[in-house]
């Protein structure tokens, strides 16, 4: 590749970027200019291209939202898109001494450069190297969660996170069953391995999901206005089904204030939605220890690499377009929610903002109690104890007091591992050597 150096005060003039580099191959163009727009705050991604010929960047908020699937006004889930109309254009073409040079179409972006990239679609994307890895672990069954461990401990710094990782498996799948359902690839394997086997075919299978999913629609509403919208749209789709509307009716409805999130997202539960809440609390770092036999210092590295993934993941959807408030999470949760961080951004949130239930140090917020006074009362009348005592104690008592009293303060904090008790029941040699006695 013939270019200039990225990090020369030179090249930040785009133009001249744009004008005088000469590039050996399509791959070395795109990740050449993708690097310069990323320094700059801006994602790019492919238009369109034909191979050994040309390529077209647009801005990743270039174009509008496509109703691919003509879902049109039946859309019942409410969404939005980071797609905003963006004209900034620009193309690579293959000149006819085998060099890619760029051509410039529009230059103009109609929104302000990101001050963090990490919500950029772009910014996620894997080397080959890493999607390699990925397709090998993933063939050994190795979770999600510690592939993403694996590749950040050859790469501290790599810029996926879990929807990367679950995006690319999802694509190996595809790329496995081809143009093949999951059921018709499992049958093709079976009969390639000599399996016998019977399938059975329901044909009610496929409507149960789509009734399932519309209903998690209606359970799912955040208004209720949307409530009875969806309820309405509901249903008019399943008018056909008048047995099933009638249960609805008589057993569920009575109790939505229970369980549709138009009611349910209006009290303060901190996130606990399940009667289980300390399993559920849990569930998060038992996926990441996997086993119950770790030390403490496995423990704690398992347990920062969680914090860690936790944390990036935030930090993405912190830096992606966010949908319009509703509330939902300031009532539930106790916390500011995103959109009132990003109002209030340069100036102080007050602590009443963050319910008490989140505070750490909830006595020093509390000037009146001084609760955290007993335990230095009740040490200093030990020591008045123990001084009136020591008077009157012989002579070798005062001594064993004295040794034990040096101990402690000049004992220093040396750690050592946690002694491993033996079990209950039979000592493991004494079977064995019963099995002898027996068999001789």
């Amino acid at each position: 590749m013939n270019s200039v150096d990225l990090s020369s005060p030179i090249i930040q003039n785009e133009e001249l970027y744009l004008s005088s580099s000469i590039f050996e191959s399509c791959d070395d163009l795109l990740k050449s200019v993708r690097a310069f727009y990323y320094a700059k705050g801006y994602g790019l991604s492919i238009r369109d291209s034909q191979t050994d010929k040309y390529v077209t960047l647009q801005c990743q908020l270039s174009g509008s939202y496509r109703d691919v699937r003509n879902i049109g006004d039946k859309r019942k889930r409410s969404t939005a898109s980071r797609l905003i109309e963006c004209p900034f254009q620009i193309g690579g073409k293959k000149g006819s001494d085998g060099s890619w040079v760029f051509k410039v179409t529009n230059l103009e972006h109609n929104h302000e450069p990101s001050t963090d990239m990490s919500g950029h679609p772009s910014f996620h994307r894997l080397e080959p190297d890493d999607v390699q890895s990925v397709k090998s672990m993933t063939v050994s069954g190795i979770p999600q969660r510690q592939i993403l461990t694996s590749l950040r401990q050859q790469t501290p710094n790599l810029p996926a996170n879990f929807r990367t990782i679950y995006n690319l498996k999802a694509k190996i799948r595809r790329d496995d069953l081809g143009d093949r359902s999951m059921v018709r690839a499992l049958l093709d394997e079976l009969e390639k391995g000599g399996f016998t086997y019977d399938d059975f075919k329901d044909s009610n299978g496929r409507d149960f999901d789509i009734f399932m999913s519309t209903w998690n629609v209606v359970a799912y509403s955040t208004t209720e206005a949307l409530f009875n919208k969806n309820w309405a749209d509901f249903e008019l789709f399943y008018k056909g089904k008048k047995d099933a509307l009638d249960y609805i009716k008589k057993n569920w409805f009575p109790w939505k204030e229970k369980f549709v999130s138009a009611w349910t997202e209006k009290y303060l539960h901190f996130g606990n939605r399940a009667s289980s809440r300390a399993e559920g609390a849990h569930a998060k770092l038992k996926k990441y220890l996997q086993v119950s036999t770790g030390d403490f210092h496995q423990v704690k590295k398992k347990l920062c690499l969680e914090i860690e993934h936790e944390f990036n993941e935030i930090k993405v959807r912190l830096a992606s377009k966010m949908t319009s408030c509703t509330g939902h999470f300031m009532a539930t949760m106790g916390l500011p929610c995103a959109h009132k961080i990003k109002h209030m951004k340069g100036s102080v949130l007050s602590l009443d903002l963050v319910h008490s239930h989140w505070r750490i140090d909830t006595l020093s917020l509390i000037p009146e109690d001084d609760s955290h006074d007993d335990d230095t009362n009740k040490f200093v009348m030990l020591l008045d104890e123990l001084r009136s005592k020591y008077q009157v104690w012989p002579l070798h008592k005062k001594e064993l007091a004295i040794s034990v009293i040096t101990k402690l303060v000049n004992e220093q904090d040396i750690l050592f591992e946690p002694v491993i008790q033996r079990p209950r029941g039979r000592p493991l040699k004494a079977k064995k050597k019963r099995q002898l006695i027996k068999q001789c």
